[in-house]
Formats: structure tokens, sequence, C-alpha cells
């Protein structure tokens, strides 16, 4: 799209050169019958409005005075609202302009660092920033198959601890679904904000302690649209398994494997004590792997009867190799679950991880995978 001749002759004179991107407007500025065009410079927006059978006017919103910028879905159209101290303005225009005007408000984000705003109109509309967008691609997920579990809420709340970013990101789902949900991360997160993301959902899904076989179609297309490496996608199933397979700790007769599971727990106890008294955040993570029972009690009197120096010692002799790699990445996702990784909490993995004779590769992928899935502050790059 490109201004007309006039009107570009007057923006390269007013503005120091062409503009980087014009859209074309179906009204003019107050409404009515007429024209408009939005242009844009390195550092401003200018509109150009004019009624029928009347002159050209020009309107300059500098990026730095822009309050705020939204884009609104309206059918098959969009709306641009763009608002000042000075004026607001409100220009509609055809769907296939919505390209245009998304480089212009990522352009004023990336000057100001705003968020633009985005949804069916003003009063819906929520900011579209990369945790928006980790969140609504969450909520997809939880959805897969037609109700939110227990386990999924508590998992969002440990991920998200933001309440309104967790709302906006429902918000922007229900608006705009989950096909444009997936594009928008496409396009607009880079490749360490894809990966986490698609590592949460896949830690999300697998939250129930199931992965089915919707989910998994779900996840290998998220990995394909985002362009994830395969290699990628596999550590992530494979440490997450490790993680959340507590079938580890049932004998080959089905029988539960007791004192490698109450060990088990009562190293999770250890942790959270590690830092002073423990968290009902932290307690509810250590129920949440128990299936209608309550682990921390039986936990505690495990830890009365030996201390923590005796729960090491035997450690090796009780748990499998299986059953401890599912141990020291419980262990992390633990010790990361408030947003901070202690000195105690990391001295007291390093003496696990030392007592358990892990493979250092083996220890090395679940710290590295957990602790990227975990790092959800990439989401606050832009």
């Amino acid at each position: 799209m490109h201004l007309p001749g006039n009107l570009a002759e007057e923006f390269a004179r007013e503005h120091g050169g062409p503009p980087a991107e014009v859209a074309r407007a179906l009204y003019p500025l107050d409404g009515g019958m007429g024209e408009a065009y939005v242009a844009a410079a390195a550092d401003r927006l200018v509109v150009f409005s004019k009624k029928l059978s009347g002159p050209w006017r020009s309107f300059v919103f500098p990026f730095a005075e822009i309050e705020s910028l939204a884009l609104l879905a309206d059918g098959s159209f969009c709306q641009l609202e763009v608002a000042s101290a000075r004026r607001r303005a409100l220009l509609k225009f055809s769907g296939w302009d919505r390209p245009a005007l998304d480089r212009i408000a990522t352009a004023w984000a990336a000057a100001t660092g705003r968020s633009v705003r985005v949804g069916r109109d003003a009063e819906h509309a929520v900011p579209l920033t990369p945790l928006t967008l980790f969140c609504a691609v969450l909520q997809a997920a939880m959805q897969l198959d037609g109700a939110r579990g227990a386990a999924e809420e508590l998992f969002l709340a440990q991920a998200i601890t933001d309440p309104q970013a967790v709302r906006e990101g429902m918000s922007y789902w229900e608006q705009h679904g989950t096909d444009e949900t997936i594009a928008a991360v496409r396009e607009r997160l880079n490749a360490g904000q894809q990966w986490c993301v698609l590592a949460n959902v896949v830690a999300t899904i697998m939250a129930d302690g199931k992965l089915t076989t919707e989910e998994q179609e779900f996840t290998e297309n998220l990995r394909a649209e985002w362009r994830i490496a395969q290699a990628d996608y596999d550590q992530i199933l494979q440490v997450l398994y490790c993680k959340n397979n507590l079938a580890v700790f049932m004998t080959a007769d089905g029988q539960v494997a007791t004192e490698a599971l109450e060990s088990f727990y009562a190293a999770l106890l250890a942790m959270v004590q590690a830092d002073g008294q423990p968290g009902e955040g932290e307690l509810a993570m250590i129920r949440s792997l128990a299936a209608g029972s309550d682990p921390v009690e039986a936990a505690q009197r495990v830890l009365d009867a030996g201390g923590v120096d005796g729960l090491l010692g035997r450690l090796p002799e009780l748990l499998t190799p299986e059953q401890s790699c599912c141990l020291y990445a419980n262990l992390i996702v633990l010790a990361m679950s408030d947003g901070t990784l202690r000195s105690r909490e990391q001295a007291f993995l390093a003496r696990v991880r030392e007592t358990l004779r892990l493979a250092e590769d083996t220890a090395d992928l679940l710290y590295s995978v957990l602790f990227r899935k975990h790092n959800v502050s990439v989401l606050s790059a832009n």
C-alpha cells in the first residue's frame, strides 16, 4: 500500500522520508463519507483524513505521546485505536490491512516498551505480550479433553503466579481461538520463548499423569508450527515422563513399593524444609503427586526416625535407577517452584545427585530441561 502522490510528497517533506508502513482506512477519522490513511515513520504515526470533497488534514501521533494502541477485531474487518493525551483516533480497515497494522503496532511497542492491546473491542482488549500468549496456549491445551482438571489448575497456578496474566490469556484464547493463538506465538515469540511455551504445554497436559493421543498430536503440531527440533521435543518428553512416571514405584506384581515411595516423599519434604518452614504451595505440590492420599505425614515419620542423613544414606539401596531419576527430577521442580533456587536447595540437590550416583549426562539433562521450562522470565524479553 502506498500513499497517493500528494500525500507521499507531504509525508517525505515533513517527516524525513517515505513511510515504513501504510494502511488505508474505510472511512475518514470522524466517520461519514470520505477516506483516510495511516502512515508510520520510525518514531510516529501520521493520519491523513478527509471528508468527501473536503481537503486533506493530517494528524501526527509521536510514538512517545501515544498512551495506548489497540488492534480490535470487527468481523472480517479490523480497527486501529490510538489514544494520546491530546486526541483519540479510531479507524476501521479491511482485514487485508491487518498485516500492515500489525507491523505498525509492533514498531510502536518496540519503541515505547508498551504492550499492544488486542481483542473484539476496547472493553475486551488484552495486552498482546509473550506472557499473554503463553497463558493462552496453556488454556488451549487444558481444554483438549473438554475440561480443566484439578492437577492442571494447580500446574497453571504454580507456573504463573500473576492471576491477571492468567485471565488475560484466557480472554485472548476465547476471542481468537487455538489456531490464531498458535500462529501468534510463531510470529511474535523468539525461539527460546517458543521452547518454553512448548515445554510447559507438555507439562500441563501431563499433569494428570497421562498423555492421550489427541494431546500428543497437539504438542507435535506445536513443535512443527514453531519449527522446534525433533531432538529438543524428544528431550522434553523424556524428562517430563521421567518426572511424572510414579509407576516406577510399583513392583512387578503390581504392588506399591511402600518403603521406596515413602522415602521418595520424605526426600521431597526434606527439600522444602531445607530452607526453613515449608509453604502451603510446596506441600500442595507434594500432595498433588499422590492420587487420593496425603503422603506428608508418612514422609515426616521417615525423617523423624532417621533424619536427613539417615534417609540419604539409605536411598541408594532403596531406589532403582528409574526411581532415582524420578526423585531427582521432582526435587528440581520443587526447588524451583517459588521462582528462586536458593543456596541451601542447590546444596541439597548436589548432595542427592552424588548420593544417588546419577550418570552425569542424565542429571545434566534433567536439570537443563527443567530449569529452562521453569524460566518463564524469558517471556519478558521482546
